[in-house]
């Protein structure tokens, strides 16, 4: 069975949002040392609205992933009743 949705998609989506939203001042600032860089509100909120997409999508691979395990299981069972 093809898998609809990819972890390592999942991830990159999810690295690639982080890594826009960190470079752009507008949602993070970037100080002279890391002590003195922070997200800002906007940047926060954007995280936020990011996960909430993202959230969904993790939990439908991960459905996904349980079912294919038990059809295994399943297959797995009914193999050995047959013989």
């Amino acid at each position: 069975m093809d898998k609809k949705y990819n972890k390592d998609a999942l991830k990159d989506v999810l690295y690639g949002t982080i890594r826009e939203l960190t470079n752009n001042q507008k949602f993070y600032y970037r100080g002279i040392s890391d002590q003195f860089n922070y997200i800002t509100e906007e940047g926060q909120a954007q995280i936020i609205i990011a996960l909430d997409r993202l959230i969904p999508l993790i939990q439908k691979l991960e459905d996904e992933e349980i079912e294919e395990r038990y059809r295994g299981m399943t297959f797995d069972i009914l193999k050995d009743d047959v013989k």
